[in-house]
């Protein structure tokens, strides 16, 4: 390594040879979470606990951490739940529609 790539270095930081291979790692790295979340989400048709499971599995073998993890998917769960209470709500409320608009028969 010459005089002035070792001051650059100095004053910069890393190769720029150095910062592209964590470039390219990170990049790769990127790649595979994602694919490995969108295959997960081709899986599963419902969001359950087996579904649940296996989000943690792959946000821990990503070195996200583990209070992370839980965090996370405490966050999703509480998402989901809400989801899922409006969801109900609105198919009350499409099912009252219904049959408030039906001809009553009268017998």
């Amino acid at each position: 390594m010459g005089f002035f790539q070792k001051i650059k270095e100095t004053f910069v930081g890393k190769s720029t040879k150095q910062n592209e291979k964590y470039v390219a790692g990170l990049d790769k790295s990127s790649a595979s979470f994602s694919s490995k979340i969108n295959a997960l989400a081709a899986r599963y048709r419902e969001i359950n606990d087996e579904y649940f499971d296996e989000l943690e599995n792959i946000l821990i073998m990503s070195d996200v951490g583990v209070n992370m993890v839980m965090k996370i998917v405490d966050e999703i769960r509480k998402y989901v739940l809400k989801i899922s209470r409006i969801l109900m709500r609105l198919m009350i409320l499409s099912l009252i529609r219904c049959l408030s608009s039906m001809p009553m028969i009268h017998i």
